[in-house]
C-alpha cells in the first residue's frame, strides 16, 4: 500500500508543471481582462497592488530593449528543464523542476504568442507584493522563486551516494 503512495519524480514534476502553466494563463487571462485601461487596484488593505504591465524584459526589466534576446534566453531554459527532467531521482527535485518548468514555460508563451509578434511579446505581469517596492510580476513569477528555493533544498537535503570501496587486492 505505501508503493501506492509515492509518486514518481518525473510524474510529479509534469502535474506540477501542468497545474502551474493553468494557473499561469488563467491567472494572466483574468488580469488582461480585468485590469485592461485600469488604474491600479489596492487588495488585503492596501498591502497588495493589481496593476498590469506587459513586461518585454527579463526580471526587473533588464535586457528590456531587447526581447528577442530574453525570449531566446526563456527558450534555451525551458528546453534545459525538459532534458533534465530524466534526471530527476527524488519528489521534493520533481516538484522544484516542475515548479520551474511550468513557470517558464507560462511566461516563455507570453514571449511567443502575445503582441507585437513571436520572440517580442511582452509578459502578462499583474502582481505587485508588499516586498517589492516597484516591481510586479505574475503567478509564474512566484512559482520561479519557490520552485528555486525547493531546488535549493532537495539538493542539499539529497541522498549521497556511498562512496566506492577499493577493489579488493586478488593474488594468483
Amino acid at each position: 500500500m505505501r508503493a501506492r503512495l509515492r509518486q514518481p519524480p518525473l510524474r510529479i514534476a509534469l502535474v506540477a508543471a501542468a497545474v502551474v502553466l493553468a494557473i499561469d494563463t488563467a491567472t494572466k487571462l483574468a488580469a488582461v481582462h480585468f485590469l485592461q485601461n485600469r488604474a491600479p487596484v489596492s487588495a488585503l488593505g492596501g498591502e497588495v497592488h493589481l496593476r498590469l504591465l506587459r513586461n518585454q524584459g527579463g526580471p526587473t526589466g533588464i535586457l528590456e530593449h531587447h526581447p528577442e534576446v530574453v525570449s531566446i534566453g526563456t527558450l534555451v531554459a525551458v528546453l534545459a528543464m525538459v532534458v533534465c527532467l530524466r534526471l530527476v531521482r527524488t519528489p521534493l527535485a520533481g516538484l522544484a523542476l516542475g515548479l520551474l518548468l511550468g513557470a517558464g514555460t507560462g511566461n516563455l508563451l507570453d514571449r511567443l504568442l502575445r503582441a507585437p509578434g513571436p520572440f517580442r511579446g511582452g509578459v502578462v505581469d499583474w502582481l505587485q507584493p508588499p516586498w517589492t517596492s516597484n516591481g510586479v510580476m505574475n503567478f509564474a513569477d512566484l512559482m520561479i522563486n519557490v520552485g528555486i528555493v525547493l531546488g535549493v533544498v532537495a539538493m542539499l537535503t539529497a541522498p549521497r551516494p556511498a562512496p566506492a570501496t577499493p577493489a579488493s587486492a586478488t593474488s594468483s
